[in-house]
């Protein structure tokens, strides 16, 4: 579910976040979890968690999809308050008009962009590789998200070979796929990133066209195949080939619109 609304409505300054205690040392084989919120208050109450905010809490990150681009650096400043790493998520699509919409990414004071189309990958990796050493945007972490549709070990490979610290898989993939993906990817399937909780966007996978080739039934829900998430050993193998690769394999809780 989505984070809690805040306890009284007020401005997201960073005034307002906690910083966490001394981050307790976890084991290799632990994974991290980011979280990812769509909206100013979501990111205001998730800081404020004490869940979030202890020394030994498995969130180390949140997301910031906000629907409007207005704002976002407030709310990665407070998220960076916090104690936490801040990452702004990028519009799936981008039309030649706003061809200039990475800058707007670069200079939200983020530690990292959420990638989710190819053309933006090439403009950020290009000006990340062109930045001077002391400028911010050299630091810039580029993570890809799974609209890109990295559906198997090569397409995984040539995208982290564009720039990508981190990458989710499609959501076409099942659990047992996801797995087999990171077992031939070897020490790279420590840079995946495995969503272990979300509302499933069915526009962005096969679902879709098998609806319409189905028929009438399947339109209206029947006959589609299920995979529910959490549901199943799956998943959690998937997870376990990946933090096995050693790094950090993260396991993102990311509400879909």
């Amino acid at each position: 579910a989505s984070a809690p609304p805040p306890p009284a409505a007020s401005a997201v300054t960073a005034a307002v976040a906690v910083p966490r205690k001394s981050q307790a040392p976890l084991a290799d084989e632990s994974p991290r979890l980011s979280v990812l919120c769509r909206t100013a208050a979501q990111v205001q109450a998730l800081c404020a968690l004490p869940s979030v905010l202890a020394a030994n809490s498995l969130v180390d990150e949140i997301m910031c999809d906000h629907l409007e681009m207005r704002g976002i650096a407030e709310s990665v400043a407070l998220v960076k308050a916090a104690g936490l790493r801040a990452v702004v998520a990028a519009p799936r699509v981008v039309k030649p008009a706003e061809d200039g919409l990475w800058r707007v990414l670069a200079s939200a004071g983020a530690d990292a962009v959420l990638v989710r189309s190819a053309g933006l990958l090439s403009q950020l990796a290009a000006a990340r590789d062109l930045a001077p050493d002391d400028e911010p945007l050299k630091q810039l972490a580029l993570f890809g998200d799974f609209s890109l549709n990295a559906a198997n070990a090569p397409a995984a490979r040539l995208l982290l070979g564009c720039g990508l610290e981190r990458l989710t898989p499609t959501h076409d993939c099942n659990g047992a796929q996801a797995a087999e993906m990171a077992k031939r990817l070897g020490p790279l399937a420590a840079q995946l990133e495995l969503i272990v909780h979300t509302h499933l966007p069915i526009f962005h996978t096969g679902a879709l066209a098998l609806s319409r080739r189905a028929g009438p039934a399947a339109a209206r829900g029947h006959g589609l195949p299920q995979h529910p998430l959490q549901r199943t050993g799956a998943e959690r193998r998937a997870l376990r080939w990946c933090v096995a690769a050693g790094g950090r394999a993260a396991a993102a809780h990311r509400a879909g619109r």
